[in-house]
């Protein structure tokens, strides 16, 4: 009888259970080694507790990396349908809403629940709280020793997670492992995360939750835009249209190489469904029955009460001038100002806060099937990679697609 394949997998989290799953209904003898006390930690924080753990749109264009062949490969060989097979397979029911899929059950905790089940089924053995202290490999065998032990295995997965939300067991510790040997980093910075604004118009809106548009920009060039919800916080501005273009302004605001060398802005359109021409065709429309009023009076009803009170201060209108005396030139800066109200953006949230990292082992010192291309059967899976997705179950579908190829590779004989 052949002896099976043995393979050492470093990360108990989305990337590594897929990886180690793969591998071992593949045949081979897999070890997760994991330096916390718990798996899949992370997996249960997503989606508000609830998981979006894939998206039906998938594409290079929902991910972030100069390597973008790479990336279509990988989510080729793990698809959207691949994943929902896969999570059906192992008694998860997906529910969706608006391309993004769940739990039916709502609960994150059944997903890695779930993918716990099918490593105890498959007999994948589980090492937790294994602090690693260095990595060799000896001719054709990879040793991983630890306290008290060494672990041996002829392929080694590292999915150790990136530096975001480190309570969950993501505190970089991959990096160093990496590193050891051979690899180069780019970065991380924290992606998916609010960001920091300065000047008085801040403090006035925080506490408003607002639809509208967030273009970021850097040195006056604009780098992304998103819509959705955004949420004015004391110390700047966070929700999911921010998160997505948060990574750019990160990689400025966080580099040692970056910091104090360039000007990160972002514009604020309060009005994304309405042309400038269009919003000022409205406002002369609402002057028929309104032109009395102040403009705090004249835009009741209309927009919020802090955005009126930004937009008075930015403009200096004050409170008791009747719209009907406003200039033609007054009317275009309200509608300008309305749609292109602009904060300094000074830092963003820290590792803690982020949902990711943009950052990680270069994608160009691995191959098509993540093995390293400085040392064979090393191979590489998840946020340690130079890989991060757009909010919306992209990051987990990165995960699962990159532990399917890792683990698919590193087990064949």
């Amino acid at each position: 009888m052949t002896e099976k394949k043995r393979i050492l997998v470093v990360g108990a989290g989305a990337a590594g259970f897929m990886a180690a799953i793969t591998a071992a209904r593949r045949g081979a003898k897999v070890t997760i080694l994991e330096h916390m006390n718990f798996t899949a930690r992370k997996i249960e924080h997503t989606g508000n507790g609830k998981c979006n753990f894939t998206n039906r749109n998938q594409g290079k264009f929902y991910y972030y990396d100069e390597n973008c062949e790479l990336i279509e490969n990988i989510l080729e060989e793990f698809s959207f349908d691949d994943t929902i097979d896969f999570f059906e397979g192992i008694g998860l029911v997906p529910k969706e809403r608006n391309g993004y899929f769940y739990p039916l059950s709502n609960q994150a905790s059944a997903v890695s629940a779930l993918l716990r089940m099918e490593a105890e089924h498959l007999q994948i053995k589980i090492a937790c709280n294994i602090n690693i202290i260095k990595i060799e490999k000896q001719e054709k065998l990879f040793k991983v020793y630890t306290d008290g032990y060494v672990y041996e295995g002829q392929s080694l997965i590292i999915a150790a997670g990136s530096k975001a939300a480190p309570a969950t067991g993501s505190d970089g510790s991959g990096y160093k492992l990496a590193k050891e040997l051979g690899h180069h980093i780019n970065g991380p910075y924290p992606a998916l995360v609010s960001l920091k604004c300065s000047g008085k118009e801040i403090n006035t809106l925080s506490g408003l939750r607002n639809y509208g548009g967030v273009r970021l920009l850097i040195d006056g060039v604009q780098k992304a835009y998103d819509e959705g919800e955004i949420q004015f916080i004391k110390s700047g501005i966070s929700g999911i249209p921010v998160f997505q273009v948060s990574r750019y302004a990160s990689k400025v605001l966080n580099s040692s190489v970056n910091k104090n060398k360039h000007s990160v802005t972002v514009e604020i359109d309060f009005i994304p469904m309405y042309t400038e021409q269009q919003l000022l065709n409205f406002f002369h429309k609402r002057l028929e029955n309104n032109s009395y009023k102040n403009l705090t009076a004249f835009l009741t009803g209309f927009l919020n009460e802090k955005i009126i009170s930004v937009i008075a201060f930015k403009l200096g209108i004050k409170g008791n001038i009747s719209v009907d005396s406003f200039t033609d030139e007054q009317w275009n800066n309200i509608c300008h100002t309305l749609k292109n109200i602009d904060f300094n953006i000074t830092g963003t949230g820290d590792f803690a806060q982020a949902q990711v990292c943009c950052g990680g082992v270069l994608t160009d010192e691995v191959n098509e099937q993540l093995e390293s291309k400085l040392i064979k059967d090393l191979y590489f899976a998840g946020e340690i990679l130079d890989v991060d997705g757009k909010c919306g179950g992209y990051n987990l579908q990165w995960a699962w697609s990159s532990g399917f190829v890792a683990g698919k590779y590193a087990s064949q004989i």
